[in-house]
Formats: C-alpha cells, sequence, structure tokens
C-alpha cells in the first residue's frame, strides 16, 4: 500500500512500512503523480473559463452605454432628455433602460430592431390608482399585503399591476377597466 502525501505542488511517497520515499527514487509513480496534478490543474483552469465565459455571456448588463445601440440611444435621450446613472441591460431581446426622474425609478424598454419605445414603467403608490382601482385593488387583496403598484405606459394605453403577498404566495394583479385579474401566479 502506498499513500500520497502533497506538500505544495511537489509530493512524496509514504510505503506501508511508513518509510518516506522521495519521488527521485520512484520516478515511474512520480510521473504518474505529477502528470494526474497537471491535469487537474488544466481542468481547474477550463472549469473557471468556462464559468467565467457563460457568466458574462448570460448577463448583458452596461456599465455605461457603450454597447447599446445607437437609435435606442437616441429614442430615449428624444424622451428624457440627459439623465444621468442610466443602467442598461437586454431582457428578452429588449433594450431595458433603469433610471431615475424626479427621484423616481423609472424603467423604460426598447426595440432593438428600431429603437422604438416599447413601453414604460413606474412604481406607484395605491393613492395614485384611479379611485374605482384603488377600492378593487384593496378589496382583490382582502387580507394579503399589497408589496407593490406599477403603472405600465405602451402604445395601447396605460395598465396597471400590483403584487400581492401573503403567507403561502405572490400573486400579480392586472386592472381591468375596474377590477384586478390575476395576471401571473408566483
Amino acid at each position: 500500500m502506498v499513500l500520497l502525501c502533497y506538500i505544495k505542488p511537489f509530493a512524496c511517497f509514504i510505503t506501508a512500512k511508513k518509510q518516506v520515499v522521495h519521488p527521485a527514487v520512484s520516478s515511474g509513480l512520480w510521473q504518474i503523480v505529477l502528470l494526474q496534478y497537471q491535469k487537474l490543474t488544466i481542468m481547474k483552469t477550463v472549469f473557471l473559463l468556462a464559468a467565467l465565459a457563460w457568466a458574462s455571456a448570460t448577463n448583458k448588463t452596461f456599465a455605461g452605454d457603450g454597447h447599446v445601440n445607437p437609435s435606442v440611444l437616441h429614442t430615449f435621450q428624444s424622451n428624457f432628455g440627459k439623465v444621468a446613472d442610466v443602467k442598461w441591460s437586454v431582457v428578452d431581446h429588449v433594450y431595458k433602460a433603469e433610471f431615475k426622474v424626479d427621484d423616481e425609478t423609472t424603467i423604460a424598454f426598447f426595440s432593438p430592431d428600431d429603437g422604438a419605445l416599447v413601453a414604460c414603467s413606474r412604481y406607484i403608490s395605491i393613492s395614485e390608482l384611479p379611485r374605482t382601482l384603488q377600492h378593487s385593488l384593496k378589496q382583490a387583496a382582502a387580507s394579503a399585503a399589497i408589496t407593490e403598484v406599477f403603472e405600465v405606459q405602451s402604445d395601447t394605453g396605460v395598465d396597471y399591476y400590483a403584487t400581492v403577498q401573503n403567507s403561502r404566495r405572490s400573486v400579480v394583479l392586472k386592472a381591468t377597466a375596474t377590477k384586478w385579474q390575476v395576471y401571473k401566479k408566483g
């Protein structure tokens, strides 16, 4: 029986008689151990590089606006002016810009093809909803907590959404004319 003892990148061998054998003495076994160590190091490096490549490919967040389509930037600036600290990302093949206007977080979505503004959303309070929707939201939520309410403006008009959460689950509601209906269960 032979036990391997690693000390940093060097190895020594301990035989069954508890004798320490230097690698130079048993060079054949040393070459096998060295080859396995090199393979392990290469595999770790390849795995690390693959993980870094996967992470950079799946998360397309831009620190500035250097990677954003120029037509998207033009539409953004013509709609919102010069805004500081815009966080750009790509979500479901649509450009997403998150920024603050008058201390209010706003999220705008743009078409990558022509740069058109697809939709714009902002978080609002319950009191900013139309009165009929305020009342019906409180009824729809019943004993659950209303965690967020947001408004989405698009070509089709203005839609309101609310996230309602109880101890078991979270549900996103979408407003119709005067009522709230389940849009997404979480």
